[in-house]
């Protein structure tokens, strides 16, 4: 398992994504974000190498993360939302 240097910031920013990523999906899913966000601060690629803890990770652009946003109509059914 990954050991990373964090601050209470980054832990709450982390939590945040972790929910707004993949709420639906349960614990396990919220798992499997947040290690891939830790993964992302250990692994030796082009589009992370300038990631040095989890508020850059989060907020990275482009290539950070996005939570799928969707609206109700009540016709069409689900219409899902272009991340922002």
């Amino acid at each position: 398992m990954a050991v990373i240097r964090y601050n209470q910031i980054g832990v709450q920013l982390l939590a945040r994504l972790m929910r707004a990523e993949v709420e639906g999906d349960g614990k396990l899913g919220m798992l499997m974000v947040g290690n891939t966000g830790v993964n992302r601060l250990h692994i030796d690629h082009f589009e992370f190498t300038k990631i040095t803890n989890l508020k850059e990770m989060i907020f990275q652009s482009p290539g950070g993360f996005g939570a799928k946003q969707f609206i109700r109509s009540s016709s069409e059914g689900y219409k899902f939302l272009h991340v922002r």
